[in-house]
């Protein structure tokens, strides 16, 4: 099933592919058009922009990801509405992996960079609390793997 968005243009980005969807969001990648960069943009369903609370909660998310700067936590590039109809957040492109889909593939992994990636999700969520912030949906969904040289981040 074609998904409405692919192909289409939203300002200065071509949405390339649905990436991901949740209860509240869809995930894409996207073109930057201008820059020549893959971004991720997160779109608040539309059936939920009726409602307040989910409204509030995606402006809540995006203010708390634009106070955070860290290697070990997703960067917010841009957050905006296109008339009354889509509210997005525009984050970098993450190429690899979520804990989750690593775990189904794998069944188990390894004590050593199981300690790796806890010491690195820790990191990021000690970033998180020096601002005050309190992660509520810490679960392997969250957690994306990101080949970096011969390192995983």
């Amino acid at each position: 099933m074609q998904d409405h968005l692919v192909g289409k243009r939203l300002r200065e980005y071509v949405i390339l592919d649905c990436i991901g969807k949740g209860g509240m969001a869809k995930v894409y990648k996207a073109r930057h058009t201008l820059l020549s960069e893959i971004r991720a943009i997160k779109f608040l369903r539309s059936e939920l922009m009726e409602r307040n609370e989910f409204i509030a909660r995606f402006h809540r998310e995006a203010q708390i990801l634009v106070r955070l700067r860290h290697r070990h936590l997703v960067m917010l590039h841009e957050f905006g509405t296109l008339g009354k109809d889509l509210l997005f957040i525009v984050m970098e492109f993450l190429q690899g992996e979520s804990l989750r889909k690593r775990l189904r593939r794998q069944g188990w992994i390894p004590v050593s960079e199981t300690l790796k990636i806890a010491k690195q999700v820790s990191l990021g969520l000690a970033a998180a609390h020096q601002q005050g912030i309190v992660h509520r949906d810490i679960s392997p969904d969250n957690i994306f793997l990101v080949p970096e040289g011969e390192e995983e981040v």
